[in-house]
């Protein structure tokens, strides 16, 4: 899956990353 990844403010990178299983507190999953 590729993610949209906040590295620091104003610096955004596209990453292919593994699905987690489980969703974090401070995580957000948008599916388009």
């Amino acid at each position: 899956m590729k993610a949209l990844v906040l590295e620091k403010q104003l610096e955004l990178s596209l990453r292919d990353i593994d699905l987690p299983t489980k969703i974090g507190p401070d995580d957000v999953k948008i599916k388009m």
